[in-house]
């Protein structure tokens, strides 16, 4: 039978939800506030910040670490900020900026790659992050051993009778 009226036919669409903002966001939103929120936030592995000393990250190669992970968006696509931007941002002059990024080169965590633009010439450096990447993924898995370690030794301490005793004194 034909739809005579002006009413459309009843859908059988089943509509999506959390078409909004994810669990993770609205998380972040809910500790620091919208506002925080409407800026962006950047995700950093637990790793890197337990681990920074034993990555040898003192705190002005820290920041500048995190100055590259903030621009970092896609994984295909290394970060560009500028040694002018991430020193106005961690309160460092440009050399300084440029002789930790050195150093952070020459210890395998960054490499540093020439930009060049057609007609303008060499731009910001580009950074490939993929030496910390890889330090990181080896530190997880140290770290992950250790917990289990502990783990195992908690639980072992925690069994009935399997507690050391003191010898006595002779």
């Amino acid at each position: 039978m034909a739809n005579t009226t002006n009413t459309p036919p009843e859908s059988n669409v089943i509509p999506l939800r959390g078409l909004g903002k994810s669990a993770r966001a609205r998380g972040f939103e809910e500790k620091w506030g919208p506002m925080a929120g409407k800026v962006g936030f950047t995700m950093i592995p637990t790793t890197l910040l337990r681990g920074a000393a034993r990555l040898q990250l003192d705190p002005p190669k820290f920041a500048i670490v995190l100055q590259l992970l903030e621009h970092w968006w896609e994984r295909d696509r290394d970060p560009y900020p500028s040694k002018e931007t991430i020193a106005t941002r961690v309160k460092l002059s440009p050399r300084q900026v440029q002789r930790h990024i050195a150093l952070l080169e020459k210890e395998g965590l960054v490499q540093r790659l020439e930009r060049r633009a057609p007609g303008r010439g060499k731009t910001s450096n580009a950074y490939d992050l993929s030496g910390l990447v890889k330090r990181v993924a080896a530190l997880s898995g140290e770290l992950l051993e250790e917990a289990a370690d502990t783990k195992r030794r908690r639980a072992a301490l925690e069994k009935p009778g399997l507690r050391k005793r003191a010898k006595p004194k002779a």
